[in-house]
């Protein structure tokens, strides 16, 4: 069975604690996070993209807006670039975007190889320059 997940941010006193995953896990449903105390918070969900990259025996797995790094250039990407994963519903494709360049690319089939998880947009605002 595939696997179906989401992560959610749980936010405690205003700041980003930890994720909440949830979804079709193993074969049985996990629900999503709801509010139960007035100091906790929690906020949108994140897709799993179905992508794992190979830097450990398991595989890391990539979720929606998670900051990945290439290791080698591919399709016109240069490595050592910072992307951050999206999903494009006009296309129904995960695609890369640097905030350095601005630029997007499709997310390419070589990706679970090269790259490799150095963050997401929550937890390491930094790689987005200032951006939104």
């Amino acid at each position: 069975m595939r696997e179906l997940k989401f992560r959610q941010k749980v936010i405690i006193n205003g700041d980003f604690a930890r994720w909440h995953y949830w979804g079709f896990i193993n074969g049985v449903f996990i629900g999503p996070a709801h509010q139960e105390l007035s100091s906790i918070s929690y906020g949108e969900s994140y897709q799993y993209t179905g992508l794992k990259t190979m830097n450990n025996k398991q595989g890391e797995e990539v979720f929606e807006h998670d900051f990945v790094l290439l290791d080698d250039p591919i399709d016109g990407i240069q490595n050592n670039m910072v992307f951050e994963i999206r999903f494009n519903a006009m296309v129904m494709a995960w695609e890369l975007y640097n905030y350095d360049s601005g630029r997007t690319y499709n997310c390419p089939k070589s990706f679970p190889t090269i790259g490799k998880i150095i963050g997401n947009r929550f937890e390491n605002p930094e790689f987005m320059n200032g951006q939104e």
